[in-house]
């Protein structure tokens, strides 16, 4: 017994002494294999939430699909046969804010471009409108109508990191929210503004209290700054009950209560009568 004891310590030394034990290579080769599986556990997540999206939209057909690429983005087209496309970048699933709530709720953005009506955004760099909604009516579609049928149906997040700044948001939302789907997608609104705002270097913290205020003279039809983003998110949570302006050709998504309309930092009515930050 002696003997087979100093044996196994004699090889096991020896292994340590030349290497062997654990080398550069087997390091490097398990790091690879924990980013591919947490890949795999990402993308997984990402076709839940559309199996989730496709359940609570059974009429619609929309593809759905993953690009492996480091860029962080998102966006809505059309495949090849003319059916409406989301993109979601592997990339993007990486940020260290996204979790089931969050893919969701990029579904949702994604699938406001296609849903949410005026205004529309410029085709490149002409005056002429596209299919396509603008970004801050794609945000409002999201939380206004999407999430409300999505949120629902998915499973709860169970939170596995420190919340940080999102806890102390979790606390403010319990100020305004009357339900947990509130709640939840005023979080998952939170964190999206939050992933916006490290890839447009926004330098503010994203706030609840301090809203952007800026009344535009004309509506953006790109891009608005994260935290005037995440404020439409919240109006849109908010509002118990859209309606549609202008029926006809260019219809309008909005909230019928006046407190909850589209804030004035991206969007202007023609009356102008959206003129103030309505949730205080």
């Amino acid at each position: 017994m002696k003997l087979l004891i100093i044996s196994i310590f004699l090889i096991i030394f020896t292994r340590q002494s030349l290497g062997f034990f654990v080398s550069k290579d087997e390091v490097l080769t398990n790091f690879q294999l924990n980013q591919s599986q947490d890949l795999l556990y990402l993308e997984n997540m990402a076709h839940s939430a559309f199996t989730v999206f496709e359940r609570a939209y059974p009429k619609e057909r929309i593809i759905f699909e993953i690009q492996n690429t480091d860029s962080v983005n998102a966006y809505a087209s059309f495949d090849d046969n003319d059916f409406p496309l989301v993109s979601i970048s592997t990339g993007l699933l990486k940020e260290s804010l996204i979790d089931l709530d969050t893919i969701a709720l990029i579904i949702c953005h994604e699938v406001g471009h296609f849903y949410g009506g005026s205004p529309k955004q410029f085709r490149g760099r002409s005056t002429k409108l596209s299919w396509s909604s603008a970004e801050g009516q794609a945000d409002f579609y999201a939380t206004a109508v999407c999430a409300k049928k999505i949120f629902p149906l998915l499973p709860k997040v169970v939170q596995t990191k420190e919340l940080g700044e999102s806890s102390k948001v979790e606390n403010e939302l319990l100020d305004i929210c009357k339900s947990e789907e509130c709640l939840r997608i005023g979080l998952a609104s939170y964190k999206l503004a939050s992933i916006y705002a490290k890839i447009k270097f926004w330098d503010q913290v994203i706030s609840l209290k301090n809203k952007d205020r800026t009344i535009s003279n004309k509506i953006n039809r790109g891009h608005p700054n994260p935290q005037c983003r995440f404020d439409t998110m919240i109006l849109g949570v908010l509002c118990d009950k859209t309606h549609i302006q202008n029926q006809g050709e260019n219809p309008s998504l909005s909230c019928a209560d006046s407190r909850y309309k589209r804030p004035t930092c991206w969007y202007r009515s023609s009356s102008f009568r959206d003129t103030l930050q309505n949730y205080e």
